[in-house]
């Protein structure tokens, strides 16, 4: 029979029970609080260290070029980019750059060379780079623990990180051309005018457009290419990477998935270009119907899109009817199907209008003893692109810059109802050593072609003025994070 005391006293026994078991739990809470305490700040600046090595690892991979004054540029930017970077988000620090933390390789495997010590004939190779956290001073990936401690984790814990990148793509368009002449530089003497010496590049002209769809350096039949832009020898090209359906986004945008394209990189290519692919083209010129597949998001226009041609108010090209041809006139000769504006001899009938457009995009420059000299100046025009018949050019254009380089009214045109990006008339033409045989072919050079008016099917038509040659460190492209 229970007593009135019997509740009571199980309810200490209960108490008592309660009491052991919060003794043995409290350590393990506390424990399992102190873990996520000291772990969160631990990822914290693990997260920290990451963004750093990110962002500076990025900045130098965008200037890695392979020359000196690349790497140079690569280290100046890791640096300056860590600097502006800061740990602690409690009691936020700047970065104290070290030298050391930044390596370079020819690939996203290294093997890693320290940026101070790159040169020599690996220098040309070196178009990776990686950034380790932990060779910056200690004190930045130092983490102390606070609860961990009474479970035996040292004090302080000491964290780095560490980040690739390197050029994911070069902004160098599928068509190719083949150089007119396998001489980098030689000189053009425009007699009988005096003091006319002009510098020539692989046969091509500065400031005279080229069609780009009728050339040919070895015979009277066109020939034009589109690069293979997803493979590259010596790895085997796939058949389904050059059909048309598989180009024509790389024709939009211009870019190429391949981080070096260079003097004597090899290239798959396809010959002709598919005449039907301007479309594509003339996306630089807010064109986006006809069936092309580019769109104003993935492949905006030129900021720029006025024709070169002619004619507009101000127009800066006079003694020949408007519009002129967006290229000088097609012309064979010398075993060559290059212009009149190539031709040693002058040909018969060559007006002022066999030149088409001229200057829009640059200047040609004097042969200086085996170097590019001073520019021309436009009262030069009589000299360097004479006529048989008829008034010659003029330009009443007095800037040292280029009608398109300058940008102003009354030589520019924005695009209608949608944003334009500079340069994406610019097209960077592999120069191939031709004849081409089979379905690779070698590169000469880059050189830098001025979309003059929108490309045409029919006749089948790239009218581009020349721009001189660019180099991979000039070259625009993206760089990616690997690791």
């Amino acid at each position: 029979m229970s007593t009135p005391h019997q509740p009571r006293r199980r309810i200490r026994r209960q108490r008592g029970a309660f009491g052991v078991i919060y003794a043995i739990i409290l350590p393990v809470m506390l424990g399992m609080v102190g873990l996520a305490i000291d772990l969160s700040m631990m990822y914290a600046r693990g997260h920290e260290l990451q963004a750093i090595a990110d962002s500076a690892a990025l900045a130098a991979a965008r200037a890695l070029d392979g020359t000196p004054d690349g790497l140079a540029r690569a280290k100046e930017n890791a640096r300056t980019t860590a600097r502006t970077a800061e740990y602690r988000f409690l009691r936020p620090e700047t970065i104290d750059w070290t030298s050391s933390a930044l390596s370079v390789g020819p690939t996203r495997d290294g093997p890693w060379t320290l940026a101070d010590s790159a040169n020599g004939s690996d220098l040309p190779n070196m178009l990776f780079a990686r950034v380790d956290t932990g060779a910056l001073d200690e004190r930045y990936g130092r983490v102390a623990i606070a609860f961990l401690r009474v479970v035996g984790v040292a004090g302080e814990q000491h964290l780095a990180r560490r980040a690739v990148a390197g050029r994911k793509e070069s902004s160098i368009g599928p068509v190719a051309v083949c150089a007119l002449s396998q001489s980098p530089l030689a000189m053009r003497s425009n007699a009988p005018a005096a003091n006319a010496e002009e510098a020539v590049e692989y046969g091509f002209r500065r400031g005279v457009g080229y069609n780009l769809l009728n050339l040919n350096s070895h015979g009277n039949t066109a020939r034009s290419f589109i690069v293979n832009p997803l493979d590259f020898p010596p790895a085997p090209a796939r058949v389904s990477h050059q059909s048309d359906d598989a180009l024509r986004p790389f024709v939009c945008t211009g870019h190429m998935p391949a981080p070096r394209i260079e003097g004597g990189s090899s290239l798959y290519v396809r010959e002709p270009f598919p005449v039907s692919m301007v479309r594509e083209l003339n996306a630089r010129f807010a064109s986006f119907n006809g069936g092309s597949v580019c769109t104003r998001y993935g492949a905006p226009p030129d900021s720029n899109v006025i024709d070169f041609r002619g004619p507009y108010g101000g127009f800066y090209i006079s003694g020949a009817p408007t519009p002129l041809n967006g290229s000088a006139a097609s012309y064979f000769a010398q075993g060559k199907l290059f212009t009149v504006a190539d031709a040693d001899v002058l040909p018969p009938g060559t007006t002022a209008a066999s030149y088409g457009t001229l200057w829009s995009f640059g200047r040609p420059v004097r042969y200086a003893g085996g170097a590019l000299g001073a520019p021309f100046t436009r009262n030069d025009w009589s000299k360097l692109y004479p006529v048989t018949a008829g008034a010659a050019l003029s330009s009443n254009y007095t800037f040292a810059d280029s009608p398109y380089e300058r940008g102003l009214s009354p030589h520019r045109q924005s695009p209608v109802g949608m944003s334009g990006i500079t340069k994406r008339r610019v097209l960077n033409v592999p120069l191939l050593d031709c004849p081409v045989s089979g379905g690779s072919a070698r590169v000469l050079a880059i050189g830098r072609f001025l979309m003059t008016t929108p490309a045409t099917e029919s006749p089948p038509a790239i009218h581009a003025e020349f721009g001189g040659l660019t180099t991979y460190g000039e070259l625009a492209a993206s760089a990616v994070l690997y690791k």
